[in-house]
């Protein structure tokens, strides 16, 4: 229907004949249409972005390591105070719930994000019950479904 009806404007509202569309007229509703067409692609691409930071986020807040690895890729790029190498979801799983039993988590919250094309990232503030780590999550979309890749928890250096 917005379509016809543009269209219609834009041809000089003869469907039949379809003259030149006029230079001023097209200059007038190109930009509407640019605002109408891509209005909601950004916001549809982010929302499985968004959904996975909020439940990263959760999961973090909460110290529950196994929340936090069914958002991994089934491989993850895993730092934790240093030690960084690949492993498993259920290797990674291990590890941070010993992370969590270590160190209780008591407030975290996400202070940057960004996001570009098929990437984006969330960096967050981890305070604990004795320290303060700064938290990087780092996601990928693959089949319109974001996964986190890369995760690096490290001592921050600012403290509480």
């Amino acid at each position: 229907m917005l379509a016809h009806f543009l269209f219609s404007y834009l041809a000089g509202n003869n469907l039949i004949e379809r003259p030149k569309m006029t230079k001023f007229r097209l200059m007038l509703i190109l930009p509407v249409l640019m605002v109408l067409v891509g209005a909601d692609y950004p916001v549809l691409q982010d929302k499985p972005i968004d959904d996975l930071v909020k439940l990263a986020t959760a999961a973090i807040q909460k110290g529950n390591a196994d929340n936090l690895s069914a958002l991994f890729f089934s491989t993850i790029d895993l730092d934790l105070q240093g030690e960084e190498n690949f492993y498993s979801k259920s290797q990674a799983s291990k590890l941070l719930e010993d992370f969590f039993q270590k160190n209780k988590p008591v407030k975290f919250n996400i202070t940057h994000r960004g996001a570009k094309d098929v990437t984006a990232f969330a960096i967050g503030k981890l305070e604990t019950e004795t320290t303060v780590f700064r938290v990087s999550i780092f996601i990928k979309m693959l089949d319109n479904k974001a996964q986190i890749h890369q995760l690096r928890i490290e001592s921050d250096d600012e403290g509480i």
